[in-house]
């Protein structure tokens, strides 16, 4: 076995029932290297780093790690080995501060000493860029300070083989690239990182090797110096998807939206939207773009009845709704995907089946009842139009992949035949086949003369299906043009403050 492989994985299967997530998975991983595992969602590649870090076990296969056979039975003996997971979902407690988390990490530090904690700490914040405020709480952190938590915890258990799990679905472009700083320099010491993604940018960007599954099987390792955004795409999903494109050309409809003079609190209590004014009409979609924590989740929720606005007034199909609920909005015809729907709009102990009537039970009753067989055949043809992978209609919504929920969250309310649909980032953490086919319905839906309030963080998207364009910076709009108008340049200089 060579001494330059950190990992080796030969033919690794595993079934979860008569799902085949990974079948004769082969792939290596050297010491001093970033190796992206690049696929779909669904495609097996958080199935295949579970297995290496002890979480699950596989059906077949043989794993080496540091050149000696081992089987890894669990993420304690994963540590011990030197391996570490940073999942896409962080794994920390929010109202411990970081120096309780990193304290409770290390066999040094017996006792909370700020000193003793900021001492182990000090190599890591000098060398590797992960400096982060020791006395914040974590609910207090951004999305980039909290992987820089992760992180430090992997460092300080003395792991060198990283496995990152779709670490930039929840960061901003300027925390991506102090990620990939962070990245580097660890590689350049010696570290093995394993990078799972299907973003292809960033994977060229980053890696120096890519493997790629597809539908649980390993179809190619290709150094990154070979590699380009077709041949990538190709070898994810087969034949690439045609891009959505706007061609919807009658005249907007009446206005089913209109914010007037809003202002909204965030959840520390400060200004996050600060009087802002427009519509939305029927048969458009109307794109409100900025990078994230500039108070677009704070407007997505005022407006879908999740918070309440400390002055101003929103009309939905005519009728003041600022005092209205979640529950009535549906009722009225506003769709919502919030941010992370697959995270805060699906309850993961109930089925698949009943997760796709949750806001929508009522359409599926008969005298008081919810009815089996409605709920069956309206599940079913979610599953099938969206192609959302799951063993089954009644297994736990918890089994299906983050990309899979986010699909039945999307397939929910865009099949809901809603006069609003407010969707916050619905293609962020999508493999290019489904953010195709999203933006697709939403074009459907917009044909059908709905009307879209579109929250994307992606230029490209804004412009390839918005039909206004708003930029928001610091709770304000900085701009508005329709698509003819729209200039990438303009954009993103209006995202970053900068005024024209």
């Amino acid at each position: 076995m060579e001494e330059s492989y950190a990992v080796l994985m030969k033919n690794i299967t595993k079934k979860f029932s008569s799902t085949v997530a990974n079948y004769r998975v082969d792939f290596d991983l050297r010491k001093g290297e970033i190796h992206a595992l690049l696929g779909e969602n669904g495609a097996g590649k958080t199935t295949l780093m579970r297995i290496l870090y002890g979480e699950i076990q596989p059906d077949e296969g043989e794993i080496f790690v540091w050149g000696k056979k081992t089987v890894v039975k669990s993420p304690s003996h994963a540590l011990r080995l030197g391996i570490s997971m940073v999942h896409q979902h962080f794994r920390l407690v929010d109202s411990l501060t970081v120096a309780e988390h990193l304290a409770l990490c290390s066999s040094e530090v017996r006792f909370l000493s700020k000193r003793k904690i900021e001492n182990l700490v000090a190599e890591y914040f000098k060398e590797y860029y992960l400096k982060v405020d020791l006395d914040a709480h974590i609910w207090q952190l951004s999305a980039g300070e909290k992987q820089k938590v992760e992180i430090l915890k992997a460092l300080i258990r003395g792991a060198r083989i990283l496995v990152l799990d779709e670490p930039t679905s929840s960061l901003t472009p300027l925390e991506v690239k102090d990620l990939f700083r962070v990245l580097h320099k660890l590689r350049n010491r010696g570290y093995a990182i394993v990078f799972i993604s299907h973003k292809l940018g960033e994977v060229l960007e980053i890696s120096d090797r890519i493997t790629i599954l597809r539908k649980g099987k390993k179809v190619a390792t290709i150094p990154a110096s070979e590699a380009d955004p077709v041949t990538l795409a190709k070898l994810m999903v087969g034949d690439l998807p045609s891009p959505a494109k706007n061609t919807h050309t009658s005249p907007p409809g009446g206005e089913v939206l209109q914010v007037k003079s809003l202002y909204v609190k965030n959840d520390r209590g400060g200004i996050a939207v600060r009087g802002v004014s427009f519509s939305v009409r029927k048969g458009e979609i109307f794109g409100v773009i900025g990078v994230a924590g500039n108070g677009q989740r704070e407007l997505a929720e005022a407006i879908a009845g999740l918070r309440k606005p400390v002055k101003g007034e929103i009309f939905f199909r005519g009728i003041l709704v600022n005092g209205s609920g979640p529950r009535e909005l549906a009722r009225r015809g506003l769709a919502y995907i919030p941010e992370e729907s697959f995270k805060t709009a699906v309850l993961p102990e109930l089925t698949v089946a009943e997760n796709s009537i949750l806001r929508y039970y009522w359409r599926f009753t008969e005298k008081g009842f919810i009815k089996k067989t409605l709920v069956e055949k309206w599940a079913k043809s979610l599953i099938k139009e969206f192609d959302i992978l799951a063993e089954g209609l009644h297994v736990k919504a918890k089994s299906l992949s983050g990309g899979n929920l986010q699909k039945l969250v999307i397939a929910r309310e865009l099949s809901s035949k809603p006069e609003l649909l407010v969707a916050v980032n619905p293609t962020a953490g999508l493999d290019i086949s489904a953010s195709q086919r999203t933006r697709e319905k939403l074009l459907e839906i917009k044909a059908q003369g709905s009307g879209v309030l579109l929250f994307t963080e992606d230029i490209d998207e804004a412009l390839q299906i918005c039909d206004r364009i708003a930029v928001i910076f610091k709770g304000s709009f900085k701009g508005l043009f329709s698509r003819e108008e729209a200039d990438v340049n303009k954009i993103s200089l209006l995202m970053a403050g900068v005024d024209l």
